[in-house]
């Protein structure tokens, strides 16, 4: 007779099915994490681009407190 109990690398038992619905829901959240991140990698990156942007645009500003502040001449 076949057991359907699979013995993982720290001795435990557990149910075949148990350990396939395991796999797929691992598999699940590394897809979810995944699209998370790169989701706010593009959002992080918009973000650093457009304050980049007002810094420099700070550089040439006709108000000298503006580029003190800025770049500290």
């Amino acid at each position: 007779m076949k057991s359907n109990l699979l013995i993982d690398d720290a001795g435990n038992k557990e149910n075949e099915f148990d350990f396939y619905n395991k796999q797929i829901k691992i598999s699940i959240i590394r897809r979810a994490l995944k699209r998370a991140f790169n989701h706010s990698a593009i959002a992080m990156f918009v973000t650093s681009m457009t304050t980049a942007a007002a810094f420099f645009t700070n550089y040439f500003s006709s108000i000298m407190l503006l580029k003190f502040i800025t770049f500290r001449n």
